[in-house]
């Protein structure tokens, strides 16, 4: 199994960019290098506290990512403690 470096991201510049890193998210999950978390019901995909969430198998750190809404950017860190 692989290991990513996974660091906090500030945003994205373009709507291809934040698509190529969802297309680069998906298939870690198919590699088994992450998992997508189930979140809570009540955390909808327009509120900063929903978006896609990610655990990384490796250390088992939890991941989230917003969807940007250009032309602002989108939000994405770790949320076990940095």
């Amino acid at each position: 199994m692989q290991s990513n470096e996974w660091y906090p991201i500030r945003g994205f510049e373009t709507p291809s960019e934040y698509r190529r890193f969802v297309q680069h998210i998906e298939s870690c999950i198919r590699d088994g290098i992450v998992v997508e978390v189930t979140t809570d019901p009540a955390c909808s995909d327009g509120e900063i506290y929903g978006g896609r969430w990610f655990q990384d198998i490796a250390t088992s750190r939890t991941w989230r990512l917003v969807a940007p809404d250009f032309p602002f950017v989108v939000y994405g860190n770790r949320q076990d403690g940095w």
